[in-house]
């Protein structure tokens, strides 16, 4: 393996990292902005439509035109040798490891957030006050009218559980769909 393709792989982990990231994070959080903020108008969709085209472009240039980022950043300059020996490490189990590591990332910090927000979710449908404890104790009852829920962020955590979950199921597939943009780059 050359040292070329060495950077090629990891920028391309990198790619698939910030495309992740943009349609489980960012994305939802621009919706959840634009729906909060009525007061600026369309001014609102200035930075966010920038900072998505931004991310967009660096996604783009990481996955399909490694090439620029190791020649502006001179990444194959100054290395005693051109190819780096480490055994069995081809393409495809690389990208397959970086993919199930990013996935089983994403599941292990929204897991917690998730029962978190049912648990919240399920207090404030059913109207449980602080002192439920006491009510179950003594009997009193302590119920209140069910109040106004927002399902947004219960919903966005399982949204992003559920992706995640696919993304783990169909490594290989994404795998093999990066390793054949690959070819056809290396081809041309």
């Amino acid at each position: 393996m050359t040292k070329i393709d060495f950077f090629k792989i990891i920028l391309r982990g990198l790619g698939v990292y910030i495309i992740i990231y943009e349609l489980l994070y960012l994305i939802p959080s621009m919706i959840q902005y634009l729906m909060l903020s009525t007061e600026l108008g369309w001014f609102s969709f200035i930075p966010l439509g920038v900072s998505l085209l931004f991310q967009v472009v660096i996604y783009f240039v990481f996955v399909y035109k490694p090439e620029i980022i190791i020649k502006l950043f001179q990444l194959d300059k100054s290395y005693d040798e051109d190819t780096i020996i480490i055994g069995n490490f081809n393409f495809q189990g690389v990208m397959l490891f970086a993919i199930a590591l990013i996935s089983i990332y994403i599941l292990l910090t929204n897991t917690p957030s998730f029962i978190t927000e049912l648990i919240k979710a399920f207090a404030d449908k059913v109207g449980l006050k602080k002192t439920d404890m006491e009510v179950i104790i003594n009997g009193a009852s302590n119920f209140e009218t069910p109040k106004e829920i927002s399902y947004y962020p219960l919903i966005q955590k399982g949204i992003i559980i559920v992706c995640a979950y696919l993304l783990l199921t169909n490594a290989k597939k994404v795998t093999a769909w990066l390793e054949r943009k690959n070819v056809t780059e290396d081809a041309k």
